[in-house]
């Protein structure tokens, strides 16, 4: 981790950006080295750097989120295993304290993960 936040090993890249709108692509390393005990025998690309991709998606076209205040929601629907390509579609949204992101995670498979974060708005770390 670097100051509390998860080195992803793949940064997502920008694929479209809008109003309140981010998509964004990333490839999942096969040696990313949380792969050794998250899960000996069958490797999975753990939620927290799922929900890291989803934030950082949104931080990348839209500076003003900042860090997330709570992970309102995190649904897992099927693994990102090594080697993964993954489509992270976010939505932006103003709440009472901040921003709420809603993300989705997709692989070939199929959808990975729903995610929703609370975010701040102003500088994130």
């Amino acid at each position: 981790m670097n100051g509390g936040r998860p080195a992803l090993g793949a940064e997502p890249v920008l694929t479209g950006a809008g109003e309140g709108r981010v998509s964004a692509t990333a490839v999942i390393p096969r040696d990313h080295p949380v792969f050794t005990g998250h899960f000996p025998g069958f490797p999975v690309f753990p939620a927290v750097y799922l929900i890291e991709l989803v934030h950082r998606s949104a931080r990348a076209a839209h500076p003003e989120v900042a860090a997330y205040r709570a992970i309102e929601r995190c649904r897992l629907r099927s693994p990102v295993l090594p080697g993964d390509t993954v489509d992270i579609a976010v939505e932006l949204t103003p709440s009472g304290v901040g921003l709420r992101c809603v993300g989705t995670v997709r692989t070939r498979r199929g959808t990975a993960a729903e995610i929703r974060l609370l975010c701040g708005e102003g500088t994130a770390p």
